[in-house]
């Protein structure tokens, strides 16, 4: 067998619009993307990584930022040459700090879960293939690896369940399991010391924890670990009156390499959480099972809501049970509710016309696309979903749950935004972040996909003429 390892990905609709600008794999829970736990597993050191994605995706992908590593390992995208030999092929929504990982090398054979799940009314069953050890001449025999997703018996190997892995298969599965994630991760690094700044105030025991002599923690700022313990990185500065209270479950305050990352004094960050390098926690409380990407700001207050990355949610409002995308404005005052007043399981129109029961009443809040922005108090329903390069303007809350890709929002009325990718290039610039040819004509792939929804649905809004 090739030393080959193969993440591809499937039903890529069922995340929504998070799903639409990156690969299935380039969702993030806890420390890293998908993709990131499934190459950095030990076992897989040696492997030649491939990526196997939708087509419009293929130019991004060696972009994205958190694949830097990845691709230094000389990966490839899309190229049927570099695995024709075989190799370890893997659902990049399978969670690797979760999951018994399958070997590289091995005999034949496919690893399968069952999933059911209620869409538009109705019950769905299907199998899912999360993983596939395959040689050459059975890849020949089938003709593309994406007939083995469809069949798995076509390829003729044993096909067995696939115990001990953990796949997230809607974006709420990434918030379900998020504090399982983020202190799985936190024994992974098994890092400590016992160094510990002038002045900080410790209650329970510093084992376990980790504070690097290159963070600066000032006086007064309060640890409590009993229960529960910290990692604070280089380049961190953690200001006066902030508590890390991991009673809950582990603090990881990740390395800084670049811009320094910032507590801001009278913040609250309760555990599990993960702060990503170069944030800035804006005097906001951040309550357990949260993680945020690089270069994002957090204000107010936060509860088990994901953000991949590069984001904006530094005032006041309530954001909770949220994953959000990269380039999202969230304004001030903005808010989303993540329960139902009646308690019931939520429905969440991951796509248009497309309902799908959560089974949750708790655990699901809303889920933004890539450079989605809100204005000044937008409050969003239990669900709610914003597409792709939407601006939503609203003063109440709106009882319209699925709101369209590249479009104003404006309490109810659709106007079709000409300027989006005008705005993105201004936005990315100010982080230093170039929009790269690949990157617009991803952008401008997705506008065309999506023109004749976008359009109906602005017609639907649009008042008669008297």
């Amino acid at each position: 067998m090739s030393n080959n390892l193969v993440i591809y990905e499937q039903f890529a609709e069922d995340f929504g619009p998070l799903t639409l600008t990156r690969p299935v794999c380039g969702l993030r829970v806890g420390t890293s993307t998908l993709a990131e736990k499934i190459a950095g597993r030990g076992q897989y050191g040696s492997a030649k990584v491939h990526f196997l994605t939708r087509p419009y995706l293929a130019g991004t992908v060696p972009q994205v930022v958190y694949f830097k590593a990845i691709f230094a390992r000389g990966a490839t995208v899309n190229d049927p040459a570099a695995f024709a030999g075989g190799g370890l092929f893997i659902d990049g929504a399978v969670i690797a700090s979760l999951s018994t990982m399958p070997p590289l090398d091995g005999p034949n054979e496919i690893g399968i879960v069952n999933e059911a799940f209620d869409e538009n009314g109705k019950p769905v069953e299907r199998r899912r293939v999360v993983y596939a050890r395959l040689d050459a001449a059975t890849l020949a025999k089938v003709g593309a690896f994406e007939n083995v997703l469809k069949d798995p018996d076509s390829a003729g190997v044993p096909v067995k369940e696939a115990a001990g892995i953990t796949v997230a298969a809607f974006p709420w599965s990434l918030i379900l399991l998020s504090a399982k994630v983020i202190e799985a991760e936190f024994k992974e690094r098994n890092k400590r010391n016992a160094f510990t700044p002038d002045g900080v105030i410790i209650r329970g025991s510093r084992e376990g924890s980790f504070i690097s002599e290159k963070a600066d923690v000032f006086p007064s700022a309060q640890l409590d670990l009993r229960g529960g313990s910290v990692y604070i990185g280089e380049n961190v500065e953690v200001q006066s009156s902030v508590l890390l209270d991991a009673r809950g479950g582990a603090i990881i305050i990740e390395d800084s390499p670049g811009d320094k990352t910032i507590i801001q004094a009278g913040s609250q960050i309760y555990g599990p959480a993960v702060i990503g390098p170069a944030n800035q926690i804006k005097q906001a409380t951040v309550r357990e099972g949260s993680s945020f990407g690089p270069v994002c700001r957090i204000g107010g207050e936060i509860e088990e809501s994901i953000i991949i990355g590069y984001s904006n949610k530094q005032h006041y409002g309530f954001m909770g049970h949220a994953v959000i995308g990269e380039w999202v404005n969230w304004g001030a005052g903005s808010t989303n509710s993540d329960l139902k007043n009646d308690y019931r399981n939520v429905e969440v129109e991951l796509s248009r016309g497309r309902r799908i029961n959560s089974r949750q009443n708790k655990t699901v809040g809303c889920y933004f696309g890539d450079h989605t922005k809100t204005a000044l108090g937008a409050f969003f329903n239990t669900g709610s979903v914003a597409g792709v390069m939407s601006n939503i303007l609203m003063n109440q809350v709106t009882e319209d749950k699925y709101l369209p890709h590249f479009a104003i929002y404006d309490n109810g009325r659709i106007i079709i935004n000409r300027t989006a990718l005008k705005t993105a290039d201004t936005v990315m610039s100010r982080r230093g972040v170039p929009l790269t040819p690949e990157y617009k004509a991803m952008m401008d792939a997705l506008a065309e996909q999506f023109r004749t929804e976008t359009r109906e649905m602005w017609k639907a809004t649009q008042k008669p003429k008297a």
